[in-house]
């Protein structure tokens, strides 16, 4: 029952078996009785696991499985919906952000990037002088093909992280999108996915 490699998040076990033997009286450690003990602790091995699993996806929210994205899911208020573990692990990624946004472009960008999960797109505020109100256009790159239903809730996200008063627009492209050569803007092309800000 050996532990994966150690990391800087949780302290893993590397060797479960030695462990426990480390923690048992050599009497008690020897032919059957080290395998029956063995046998008893083995539960506490697969609990470390799960708890060894919680604590890096919890840090590293890329790096969690399936269960561990629901429980992040649910400590910022994001049901899984639907949403397989590619786009719900975006969304909980840009919801962490947008939960500690003060409306700033700096915050804005990076909730855009969480939702994305990209390291570049783009982001331009303007503001009417006239009228004192700000308007902000987003632009992102997402390695997956969104749902619908993604899509709606990544609108939901960005929504949450602008100023109350901020027109907004945002979108998304894939490697399949936002391919100009060859195309013409009345062909039927593809540009991008609008995400919803309502």
């Amino acid at each position: 029952m050996s532990g994966s490699a150690n990391t800087a998040v949780y302290p893993v076990i590397q060797d479960w078996d030695a462990f426990i033997e480390s923690l048992t009286p050599a009497p008690a450690y020897l032919g059957d009785s080290a395998v029956f003990v063995q046998v008893l602790a083995w539960p506490w091995s697969v609990m470390e696991l799960d708890l060894e699993q919680l604590a890096i996806g919890l840090v590293d929210l890329d790096a969690a499985v399936t269960w561990v994205i629901d429980v992040a899911g649910a400590r910022v208020g994001e049901r899984r919906q639907g949403l397989d573990d590619t786009e719900y692990r975006r969304i909980v990624a840009g919801k962490r952000l947008a939960i500690g946004s003060a409306a700033s472009a700096a915050d804005v960008w990076a909730v855009l990037l969480g939702v994305t999960g990209a390291e570049t797109g783009r982001l331009i505020v303007a503001e009417n002088e006239s009228t004192g109100e700000t308007g902000v256009i987003m632009w992102g790159f997402v390695d997956f093909v969104p749902s619908d239903t993604f899509l709606r809730r990544a609108g939901q996200v960005l929504r949450s992280a602008l100023p109350l008063s901020a027109e907004a627009n945002a979108s998304v492209a894939t490697s399949q999108t936002a391919i100009f050569d060859g195309s013409a803007f009345d062909d039927g092309s593809l540009f991008g996915y609008s995400l919803p800000l309502e």
